[in-house]
């Protein structure tokens, strides 16, 4: 109703504006480092600095300031976190889950001639491989597609591989239902 007062049990500052929010799991930045509040039980900090993260099948994968890629399971309401890979070789600047892998931004390393690019880790080979070669502007995902932009236009990753679906070139992707993308 329009005509009633209720209390806000949600009260997040958000410092640097990056965050998430689902009915049992709020996740939001606080200084170089994240807060966690899982259901009802009291927030808490995870022990790492935190450049970048998202939540995937109710785990939090970050992005350290140090490089390293982690996970940390909210449910067990504990604030140390485990270390997944150390990809020393690159400085990864975003991350995204999609599809059962961890798609990130690489910014040049030895391996891609010091030019930037998206690559793909697999979880289950330990491996990871390059999947555009270009500086990557903007990644959003549906189902088990990622769509990111770059300079030269918009394209579909998957399993399966890469494909170009537009020579248009833009700086954010925003995707609404099955059938547009902007």
């Amino acid at each position: 109703s329009y005509n009633t007062i209720s209390n806000e049990t949600l009260n997040i500052s958000f410092d640097r504006g990056n965050c998430y929010i689902s009915d049992d799991l709020s996740v939001y930045s606080h200084g170089e480092h994240l807060m966690v509040q899982y259901k009802d039980n009291e927030a808490f900090q995870l022990e790492y600095d935190v450049s970048d993260f998202c939540v995937y099948e109710n785990k939090i994968y970050f992005i350290s300031g140090t490089g390293g890629l982690y996970y940390n399971d909210p449910s067990l309401l504990n604030p140390k976190s485990v270390l997944i890979k150390y990809p020393r070789e690159e400085c990864i600047s975003s991350i995204m889950m999609c599809g059962g892998y961890c798609y990130y931004i690489g910014d040049g390393s030895k391996r891609s001639n010091y030019n930037p690019g998206l690559y793909r880790y697999s979880f289950d080979s330990d491996q990871s491989e390059l999947i555009k070669q270009e500086d990557i502007l903007s990644l959003n995902q549906r189902d088990d597609t990622l769509y990111f932009a770059t300079n030269s236009g918009i394209y579909a990753a998957d399993e399966t591989g890469c494909k170009k679906i537009s020579g248009i070139k833009t700086e954010e992707l925003y995707i609404f239902g099955d059938e547009w993308i902007y």
